[in-house]
Formats: structure tokens, C-alpha cells, sequence
């Protein structure tokens, strides 16, 4: 889920060929039928571009998740139509996706072959071209949350790796085109935030002790302290930015059935 402007745009968790916007300050949903309607896709990423587009990217399109997508779509809000984005370097589901600049950088996910990724690349919407990352995550991970931190790198974190176990907390450096492992805990399902200068909010999440309440502070530089607690344990929850540099913690599971 996706802010743009004053309205989220949301994707759905199982694959369906249709999307919503909420409007924030009238608190309604309103479904909308695109002119162009786009390929049926879950454990896709929405990330809003500068243009006020939206790129939809990855995913897979049958309910056991096997058949995992390599393609693209930008969604144009003003014509409420998709139109074909770049071809991905590999097919991904469950990647954290970050804009940084004008390019989207996809992290990690599920691979065609039904495994975990330690790859990334960049997409670019605009040139309609991708490029693979030189460097890659210390562990293949998958379900990665991500977000860009003021210093210009990204933190990636929330993800599990191929024996379902929480994967580390990631930097990548852009410039260098390096993952750096953190020594913020592994939380899977955690959500990640940016917070102030160079830092990240790591929140929720299971760890080997069950899922939590509390949250850690990262910094680029690697050392991390206990953050501020949820009002409520949860894992698979998402951040959302809001004005005024507030965070918006949403959904997740808290382990009932």
C-alpha cells in the first residue's frame, strides 16, 4: 500500500486484477475498474513514482504462488489506466521495493525456481530499462520490507530466508552497490521505516521468542538500541508515512487464529 498525495493506493493479497484508493480525508475505499486492466498478481510491490505514477512490479499470479512474474506496470492514476512497465532482470515475488531517485530498487523475494533471492536490481520506469545490482543481500531472503534513509542508503529488512528463520537487517549502498548485514535483530515480517537523519525504525516481527511488541532503532553505521513498542504485538504489519513526519503502523498478524 501505497500513499499518493492525499489517497493510498492499495494491492491486494491474493491475485486479483483490480485495485483500490482510499481517500484519508473522506475515510472511504473506492474500487476502481482500470481502462486498462492489468495482469492478475499477488506479492507485487507498489512503489509511487516522482510522476505521481505508480509502478506495480513482480509477484506471482496463481494462488500457491508458483508461478512468480518478471513483469512490470505503471499505473497513470489521471487516466486510471496500466501500461507495460520494463521487463524485470529476474522474476520476484515478496521484494522490498525502494525508490531512490527516479529508479526503483527491488530487493531479494521468491525466485522463479520457488527460492528465496539474494539479488536485487534497479527499474526504471521512465528509460524503460533494468539493471541487475552488482553486489547482493549476505542471505537470500524473501516477504523484505525496505525504505531510503536521508544519508541516500536503504535498509532492508523483515524477511525469512530459506529455512523460514528471520534473515538479518540489511544496508545498501548505493554508490558502492554493497549489502552490509546490521546488527539489528532479524524480525520476520517486520516493518522498516526511515527515522530522522540516517536511521531506520525496525517494528514488530517474530523472532525466536515469539512475535513482538517492541522495535529497534538502527543507524547506518550499524549499532542499534531498543526503540519505542507497538500498542499491540504484530508481525506482516506495513509502515506508512504521513505529513508532519508521523508514522502510520497498519495491519499484521498477532499469531491468533
Amino acid at each position: 500500500m501505497k500513499r499518493t498525495g492525499r489517497k493510498l493506493f492499495a494491492c491486494c493479497s491474493k491475485p486479483r486484477g483490480s485495485c483500490s484508493r482510499y481517500a484519508a480525508e473522506r475515510r472511504k475505499t473506492k474500487k476502481r475498474r482500470p481502462s486498462a486492466q492489468p495482469r492478475t498478481r499477488a506479492g507485487h510491490s507498489a512503489t509511487l513514482l516522482p510522476s505521481g505514477q505508480v509502478l506495480v512490479a513482480g509477484g506471482h499470479s496463481d494462488a500457491s504462488g508458483a508461478t512468480v512474474l518478471g513483469t512490470s506496470e505503471v499505473f497513470d492514476p489521471l487516466a486510471s489506466a496500466f501500461n507495460a512497465g520494463p521487463a524485470l532482470n529476474e522474476a520476484r515475488s515478496g521484494h522490498a521495493a525502494v525508490l531512490v531517485g527516479s529508479e526503483v530498487l527491488l530487493v531479494g523475494g521468491t525466485g522463479a525456481s520457488g527460492a528465496p533471492l539474494d539479488s536485487a536490481e534497479w527499474n526504471d520506469p521512465a528509460g524503460g530499462n533494468t539493471r541487475a545490482v552488482k553486489g547482493s543481500l549476505s542471505v537470500a531472503q524473501t516477504g523484505l520490507h525496505g525504505a531510503l534513509l536521508s544519508s541516500g542508503e536503504v535498509v532492508v529488512g523483515g524477511g525469512i530466508d530459506a529455512t523460514g528463520a528471520p534473515g538479518a537487517v540489511e544496508l545498501f549502498d548505493p554508490i558502492n552497490s554493497v549489502f552490509t548485514p546490521l546488527t539489528a535483530q532479524g524480525r520476520a515480517g517486520a516493518a522498516v521505516a526511515a527515522v530522522g537523519s540516517g536511521t531506520a525504525l525496525i517494528a514488530g516481527g517474530e523472532t525466536a521468542t515469539g512475535i513482538q511488541l517492541g522495535s529497534e532503532v538502527t543507524w547506518h553505521n550499524g549499532a542499534a538500541v531498543a526503540g519505542p513498542g507497538l500498542l499491540a504485538a504484530r508481525r506482516d504489519l506495513e509502515a506508512a508515512v504521513l505529513p508532519g513526519n508521523v508514522f502510520a503502523f497498519v495491519g499484521g498478524w498477532d499469531g491468533n487464529v
